[in-house]
């Protein structure tokens, strides 16, 4: 019998390519497991579906903002950020420790607790602020990247819009490093600094999306970064 004939529909390149579109999970099984492409178009296409799957994810947010500004209620549009939370009645340092608390809440997509450390030092000029997290995984190199860049700006942007007495925050990211002989330990991947004076240069009026990515990780200063993150 003609194998073609036999062969199972869910292993043709027809039932791959619209898996691909309906259901890509489902797709880039069938891709990987039964397609005889190159493993050069298997990895774009894995990487192309990467890079989609984040952006959605980082247009969410503007859309929970949008409904909830047009939404009717009383509460200020700073409380709405905050998740309904007031925090005007807190001390600047239970503003800070309760924000970053909500950006870098449970565990990261490797299993460990995303915030590592919280400390604030006050200084003549105002509060200097160090946050230490655990960094995401993700499909590749860029796409870590990517994510350590949007989370870092992310605290930034919610430490400087929200507590008026911050004067600096340093930022640094952790991720599990593989050495030489084998041995895997969380080692510092980026290390940035930004002061408010720089911050508040920024035009904050720009896209989101455009402001974690773009914007923010171009003024902020770069203290230490693996090869994998510069």
């Amino acid at each position: 019998m003609d194998s073609a004939k036999t062969s199972k529909w869910y292993t043709q390149n027809w039932a791959t390519i619209l898996f691909l579109i309906l259901f890509f999970p489902v797709g880039l099984f069938l891709m990987w497991k039964y397609s005889k492409w190159s493993n050069k178009v298997k990895v774009v296409i894995t990487t192309l579906i990467g890079i989609f799957v984040l952006i959605g994810s980082l247009n969410e947010p503007n859309k929970q903002a949008i409904s909830s500004d047009t939404a009717p209620s009383p509460i200020k549009k700073s409380q709405i950020k905050n998740d309904e939370v007031d925090i005007s009645g807190m001390t600047d340092k239970e503003k800070i420790d309760y924000l970053v608390n909500k950006k870098l809440k449970g565990k990261n997509t490797l299993d460990l607790i995303k915030l590592r450390n919280v400390e604030i030092d006050e200084q003549a000029n105002g509060l200097n602020v160090l946050v230490e997290f655990n960094a995401d995984d993700n499909l590749t190199a860029s796409l870590r990247k990517t994510g350590i860049t949007s989370d870092m700006s992310s605290i930034y942007m919610e430490l400087f819009n929200n507590v008026d007495s911050i004067s600096g925050v340093q930022i640094v990211g952790y991720f599990p490093l593989q050495d030489k002989y084998g041995n895997v330990s969380s080692e510092i991947v980026l290390e940035t600094s930004l002061d408010k004076t720089e911050y508040k240069k920024i035009n904050l009026d720009q896209d989101d999306a455009y402001l974690r990515l773009t914007i923010i990780p171009n003024v902020w200063t770069v203290i230490e970064a693996h090869p994998e993150f510069r």
